[in-house]
C-alpha cells in the first residue's frame, strides 16, 4: 500500500508511531456489521446500465501511417 498510495498504513497518523495489524476481515457480513455499528455503512442505489451511443472501431482512431 505504501508504494501505491504513498501512505504507510502501519504508521499512526497522530503520533507517527508504529502500528500493527491485529486482524484481517474477509467476510463481507462481518465487515458490514462493524461498519453499520459505527454508522459508516451506506447503502448505494443500484446503478443503471451505461448508455452506449455507438461503437467505435480502432481504425477510426488510427490511420495506417500511425501504426
Amino acid at each position: 500500500m505504501k508504494r501505491i498510495y504513498e501512505v504507510d498504513l502501519l504508521l499512526c497518523p497522530e503520533c507517527s508511531g508504529p502500528m500493527r495489524m491485529i486482524s484481517f476481515i474477509q467476510e463481507e457480513h462481518v465487515l458490514r456489521k462493524i461498519l453499520e455499528h459505527l454508522k459508516l455503512w451506506k447503502e448505494s442505489e443500484p446503478r443503471s446500465q451505461p448508455q452506449v451511443s455507438e461503437q467505435v472501431s480502432v481504425q477510426q482512431f488510427f490511420s495506417i501511417t500511425d501504426l
